[in-house]
């Protein structure tokens, strides 16, 4: 079973507010024919991180990204699921804009952010060895 979920972020005050809401099928079609940006995404939970599975539209992944809300002025979350852990590529830092859900949305240019983590990764780990 899948759920249809209208989310509105911004930013007011120095932090982002977010209000997320359940809306049926029929809004989410009529929506979804208006929205400019179209973002397909599948939500698992390990703990109390969310893991979202970015779905491009032949219904393949195209990025993985796992997140977790902190509380307002934590920077760094207090501990990463062992199962995150052995498959992190990169640690985004607080406020990295460049992961926000709107941007990931684009394919191309998520595509594009990957291999510059995984090459950035590949070197690291060359370094030490």
């Amino acid at each position: 079973t899948h759920r249809c979920i209208l989310t509105v972020k911004c930013k007011s005050g120095g932090r982002v507010i977010e209000i997320e809401h359940d809306i049926d099928q029929r809004d989410f079609d009529d929506m979804w024919e208006m929205s400019r940006i179209r973002l397909r995404k599948i939500r698992s939970y390990v703990e109390d991180w969310e893991v979202d599975f970015f779905i491009d539209f032949d219904d393949k992944i195209y990025f993985i990204m796992a997140e977790i809300e902190m509380p307002e002025g934590q920077t760094h979350p207090t501990t990463i699921p062992s199962l995150i852990k052995q498959h992190l590529l990169y640690e985004v830092p607080y406020h990295d804009s460049r992961f926000s859900s709107r941007k990931l949305g684009n394919i191309k240019k998520a595509a594009k952010l990957w291999r510059k983590l995984h090459q950035s990764k590949d070197k690291n780990d060359q370094r030490k060895t």
